[in-house]
């Protein structure tokens, strides 16, 4: 896989997730917050089921994707990872990249 096609399939889950974000919200707003319900338990199994198939098509053999998804919130924490004493804020797709690429 090139790392175009990387970039472009991690922009594609991030959008996926966004959106599914703004759909919880509605739900949440329209019937009451509820995380334990079966539609948000179902959003989060098959949410974590990407991210896993994913990480192994792009070749993150030490779940950075993971890390940057759920840790990270998608780089709006701007955590910084790296290798090393080469540690960069992790906030964008190409940032990610860059990090599973250099682990790897």
């Amino acid at each position: 896989m090139t790392t175009p096609e990387k970039l472009q399939l991690l922009a594609r889950l991030k959008t996926l997730f966004d959106e599914q974000a703004e759909v919880d919200r509605s739900i949440a707003k329209a019937f009451g917050s509820n995380p334990e319900s079966a539609a948000f338990t179902a959003t989060a199994y098959l949410q974590e089921f990407a991210v896993e198939q994913v990480s192994r098509r792009i070749g993150d053999t030490v779940a950075s994707l993971a890390w940057h998804v759920y840790e990270n919130d998608w780089g709006r924490k701007k955590l910084k990872a790296g290798i090393g004493a080469d540690l960069r804020p992790i906030e964008t797709v190409k940032d990610l990249l860059w990090l599973i690429e250099a682990r790897s």
